[in-house]
């Protein structure tokens, strides 16, 4: 899914190099998680969350994108530190926003969904659509606002309400 997800033709190393970076950063948080926590999939406790923000939320994608924006900034010639700087930010929101997500969706989510009311799941999946609601409002707004694009934290900010309702209605996860 990686490699077909990616704009550049196949001929160009672009792809499978970026796919070697983020499989590092998975690795990197896999490690340092299972180092500072007791319980890795399991987001129940402060100490185990304090695991998780530390692990995978920064000190994996902060070293993870090093090596990404060397890739990128040697094959396409972009500004190192602006790579690097924009990739860290956008996989720490990313980490913090669908790992936990897809972690108790896999190891709870059959279950739950057995037991939960029909409305229960349709505002499940209501949080599961915002997200994506949010992001094509920014795209259309930047592409469209000079104020939008004046002010980058926009977009982090307008996930917080989804993101709040979320954590109080389902729990860390």
């Amino acid at each position: 899914a990686h490699l077909l997800g990616q704009p550049v033709p196949p001929p160009s190393p672009m792809p499978a190099l970026l796919f070697v970076t983020n499989s590092s950063e998975a690795l990197i948080a896999a490690i340092a998680v299972r180092a500072l926590g007791n319980a890795p999939g399991r987001f129940d406790t402060l100490r185990r969350m304090a695991a998780f923000i530390i692990g995978a939320v920064l000190i994996a994608p902060f070293t993870s994108s090093f090596a990404d924006a060397a890739v990128i900034s040697g094959l396409k010639g972009e500004p190192y530190w602006l790579v690097w700087r924009t990739r860290f930010f956008s996989n720490m929101l990313t980490e913090l926003t669908l790992v936990p997500a897809i972690i108790v969706a896999i190891t709870h989510g059959r279950a739950w969904l057995q037991r939960a009311s029909f409305w229960r799941r349709l505002e499940a999946v209501g949080l599961t659509v915002l997200p994506f609601g949010m992001w094509a409002l920014v795209v259309l707004a930047v592409e469209h606002s000079s104020a939008f694009r004046a002010s980058p934290g926009v977009p982090l900010a307008l996930l917080l309400p989804a993101l709040s309702w979320a954590a109080v209605r389902f729990g860390p996860g």
